[in-house]
C-alpha cells in the first residue's frame, strides 16, 4: 500500500500546505535562508582571514573568490587586515545567530497556532454534524484525533516549513561553492541526489511507522475510556486487573513502534555521519589533486561542504519526520470531510414562541436502517403537557428527538406553526429547548456555576426560587460550601436524586419555549418527584413540556398520553386502566 505513494503524498500535500500558508512559508523560509546567506558571507571571510595569517601580503592567494572578497572590502572603505576580518566574522555571525533564533521561535509559534487552528477547525464541524453520525464515533477515536492525531498533523506541518528552509539555505551555498568552484558545485549536488536516493527507504519505513502510531494510539484511548466509563463495573467485580494489562498491553505496543522510530532516525543520523566523511574526503581528494586547489580554498570548501551536508541531513531528517506524520494529516483531513458529509443543514429563520401548534406530519424514522417508527401523525397545542410512554426500544426517544431537532426524520416533516424545523436557524432554535435525560451529567464544577453554565445573565434570586420549587434549596444550603460547593467528576460528590433535581433547575433557568423530559425523573424516590410534578403543573400554558416515562407518576398532569409500540404512534385516554398497563 505503500509502495510508490510516498513522493506522490509528500508532493501534494507540500502543494496544498504551501498555497495554504503562503505567508507563513515565505516567513519561516526567509529567516533560515537569511541565515545561511550570512554563513556563507562569513565563511567568505575565512579565506582573506588564512591569507593574512600565513602570507606577508595579505593577498598572495591565487584565485577570483579573494579579489571578490578584496573589492568589496575596497568599495566599503574598510581595510584589508586581520582585524576587521575578525570583526566582520563577528558581527556577522551574531546577526546569524539572531535570525536562527528568530527563526526557531517562528516555527514554534506556527506550529502552536496549526495546531490550534486545526482544533477548533476539527472540533467546530464535529459541532454541525449529525447527531446519527456523532454517535456513530467513539470517544476513544474523537479524543484520539483530537489530542494526538492534530499534534501529529502540527509537527507535521512543521517540518515541511523547515525542510523548505532547508532546501532553499541549501541553494544558497551552492551558490556560494560555485563562485569557488563549479565543478565541486557539481561533485556536491551529486552527493546531496545520491545520498537522498539512498535514504528514501528510510522515508518508506517512517511512513509505515506512521501508520502503525495512529492506530495504537486509536487503541490505547479506546481502552482507556472504556476503563474510566466502567471503572465501577470493573471494582465491584473485582475486574479492573482485566482491563489493566489491556492498557498496558496497548502502551507496550506503542513503546514498540516508538522504538522502532528511535532506530530509524539513529539508523539515519549514523549513516549519515558515515557518509558525509567519506564525501568530503572525496571531495577534498578531487579539489587537491585533480583542480589544483590552494590550501585556503580547500579550508573553506571543507567548511562549505560541512555546512552543505548539514543542511542536505537536516532537509531529509524533516523529510524523513513529514513521512512519519502525513498519516496522520491525512487521517484527520478524511474525518473533516466525512463530517462536512453528515452536515445537519438548518435555516435562517428566528425561532421565537410557538403560537398554533407542533405538527407532527406523516413522519418515517429509521436508526441503522432499521425502521422505528412510521406514519406518525400528530399535532399538539402549544403551553401542554405531552406524555409518551411504551416499552423500551420503540422510538420514544427518537420521535423526541425528532422534534427537538436532534435527528432529521427519514421522511415526513416536523412543524412549528406551519413552519419546517429546517427552517429555523439552529441557534435561534436551540435556545429555546431544555432537554434533561437520565443520564444528564454535571461539570466538575460548583452547584451555582452548574446552574447558571450557559446562561450568565441570571440572577442568584432566580436560582433560589426555581431550587426552592424543586425541594433543592435546603440541602444546597445545608453543605459545608453552599451553592459553592463542588460536585466533582460528573457530579460524582451528590447523589444521583440531588444531581437530577440541580440539573432540571438548570433547564428551567433557561426558560425554554419546549422542555423535554427524557425519564429524567424515574430514578427519583416518591417524595423528590413531587415538587418536581407540582413545577411542571404550574408551567403549564407558559412552554411545551414533552415527558418521557416508564411509570404513571405524571399521568395527573398530563394534556395529552401517548404510547409508542410496534412502529406507531397512539393516543391514550386520560381514564385508561393504568394500574391494569403498567401491570401494578
Amino acid at each position: 500500500m505503500i509502495k510508490n505513494r510516498i513522493p506522490g503524498d509528500m508532493g501534494k500535500y507540500a502543494l496544498r500546505e504551501i498555497s495554504r500558508n503562503k505567508t507563513t512559508t515565505f516567513i519561516s523560509s526567509f529567516l533560515l535562508i537569511a541565515s545561511g546567506f550570512l554563513d556563507a558571507i562569513g565563511l567568505s571571510l575565512i579565506v582573506p582571514t588564512v591569507n593574512v595569517l600565513v602570507l606577508e601580503d595579505g593577498y598572495s592567494s591565487k584565485g577570483q573568490f579573494v579579489s571578490i572578497i578584496k573589492n568589496a572590502f575596497d568599495i566599503l572603505g574598510i581595510p584589508y587586515s586581520l582585524k576587521f576580518f575578525l570583526l566582520a566574522i563577528a558581527a556577522i555571525m551574531l546577526i546569524r545567530s539572531m535570525f536562527i533564533m528568530m527563526q526557531i521561535s517562528y516555527s514554534g509559534i506556527i506550529r502552536a497556532n496549526y495546531i490550534l487552528n486545526m482544533r477548533i477547525k476539527y472540533l467546530d464541524k464535529l459541532k454541525k454534524s449529525s447527531w446519527r453520525y456523532l454517535k456513530s464515533q467513539s470517544q476513544s477515536k474523537l479524543l484520539n484525533i483530537t489530542t494526538l492525531e492534530i499534534q501529529r498533523s502540527g509537527t507535521c506541518f512543521l517540518n515541511l516549513q523547515q525542510a523548505i528552509a532547508s532546501i532553499g539555505t541549501l541553494i544558497i551555498y551552492l551558490g556560494f561553492l560555485f563562485l569557488i568552484s563549479t565543478k565541486m558545485t557539481l561533485f556536491a549536488i551529486l552527493s546531496a541526489i545520491f545520498l537522498s536516493l539512498i535514504f528514501s527507504v528510510l522515508l518508506k519505513i517512517a511512513r509505515k511507522i506512521g501508520e502503525k502510531e495512529g492506530r495504537a494510539g486509536d487503541s490505547f484511548f479506546k481502552k482507556f475510556t472504556e476503563s474510566i466509563s466502567l471503572s465501577k463495573y470493573l471494582r465491584a467485580h473485582g475486574k479492573d486487573g482485566i482491563m489493566e494489562d489491556e492498557i498496558h498491553s496497548s502502551l507496550k505496543n506503542l513503546r514498540s513502534i516508538h522504538v522502532k522510530s528511535g532506530v530509524n532516525d539513529a539508523v539515519f543520523l549514523a549513516t549519515y555521519e558515515y557518509a558525509f566523511i567519506g564525501f568530503i574526503s572525496l571531495g577534498l581528494l578531487i579539489g587537491s589533486q585533480y583542480l589544483n586547489l590552494d590550501g585556503s580554498q580547500l579550508a573553506l570548501i571543507s567548511l562549505v561542504f560541512y555546512r552543505l551536508f548539514q543542511k542536505t541531513k537536516t532537509a531529509q531528517q524533516h523529510l524523513q519526520f513529514m513521512s512519519k506524520n502525513i498519516p496522520a494529516t491525512k487521517y484527520v483531513e478524511e474525518e473533516i470531510n466525512n463530517i462536512e458529509k453528515n452536515f445537519q443543514v438548518w435555516g435562517d429563520k428566528e425561532f421565537d414562541i410557538i403560537n398554533k401548534s407542533i405538527e407532527f406530519n406523516d413522519l418515517m424514522l429509521k436508526w441503522d436502517g432499521k425502521v422505528i417508527l412510521k406514519k406518525v401523525n400528530l399535532k399538539i397545542k402549544p403551553g401542554t403537557i405531552n406524555l409518551f410512554l411504551g416499552p423500551s426500544g420503540e422510538g420514544k426517544t427518537t420521535l423526541i428527538d425528532c422534534a427537538a431537532g436532534i435527528i432529521k426524520p427519514e421522511s415526513g416533516s416536523v412543524k412549528f406553526d406551519n413552519n419546517d424545523i429546517s427552517d429555523f436557524s439552529e441557534k435561534s432554535f436551540k435556545s429555546k429547548i431544555s432537554y434533561v435525560d437520565q443520564n444528564a451529567t454535571l461539570l466538575n464544577e460548583s452547584i451555582i456555576n452548574n446552574i447558571k453554565w450557559g446562561s450568565d445573565h441570571i440572577s442568584k434570586s432566580e436560582i433560589y426560587k426555581i431550587s426552592k420549587d424543586l425541594n433543592i434549596h435546603d440541602k444546597i444550603k445545608s453543605l459545608k460550601n453552599g451553592y459553592n460547593t463542588n460536585v466533582g467528576d460528573r457530579g460524582i460528590n451528590l447523589s444521583g436524586g440531588e444531581r437530577q433535581r440541580i440539573i432540571i433547575t438548570r433547564s428551567l433557568i433557561r426558560k425554554p419555549s419546549i422542555l423535554i423530559l427524557d425519564e429524567a425523573i424515574n430514578q427519583l424516590d416518591s417524595k423528590s418527584k413531587v415538587p418536581i410534578l407540582d413545577v411542571l403543573s404550574k408551567l403549564k400554558g407558559k412552554m411545551t413540556i414533552f415527558i418521557i416515562s416508564h411509570s404513571d407518576d405524571a399521568i395527573e398532569i398530563s394534556d395529552n398520553i401517548f404510547e409508542v409500540s410496534q412502529h406507531s404512534l397512539k393516543r391514550l385516554r386520560k381514564d385508561t386502566n393504568w394500574k391494569n398497563y403498567f401491570k401494578l
